[in-house]
């Protein structure tokens, strides 16, 4: 009986495994070479990846004077096709804390 028992133990727990593996899937690949820049004056940023997989963005925060702060998204480009740029409402508000956004 203990071995009967040993062989079922042993089978749920390969059965398991081989289960678990088959729901991993491969790794997701990112954008590469990546850089983020001033556009404009003071009012954007801009970014631009050579490479890779995937999508990206730019996220900027808006400085309206006398005003709470805003955030501003540029749209989700493919690396290597184009820049994706983004800018505050107006000229006046000044565009701070970049943020470089990948998607795989």
């Amino acid at each position: 009986m203990i071995r009967k028992t040993t062989r079922l133990v042993t089978a749920a727990v390969a059965a398991g495994i081989l289960s678990s593996m088959m729901l991993v899937s491969p790794a997701a690949a990112f954008p590469s070479g990546c850089d983020v820049e001033l556009a404009g004056h003071t009012d954007g940023y801009s970014a631009y990846c050579s490479g890779g997989t995937g999508q990206f963005r730019v996220r900027i925060d808006c400085d309206k004077p006398n005003w709470p702060d805003y955030t501003r998204w540029s749209p989700w480009t493919t690396p290597g096709t184009t820049t994706s740029a983004v800018w505050c409402d107006k000229t006046t508000h000044r565009a701070y804390n970049p943020t470089l956004q990948l998607l795989g």
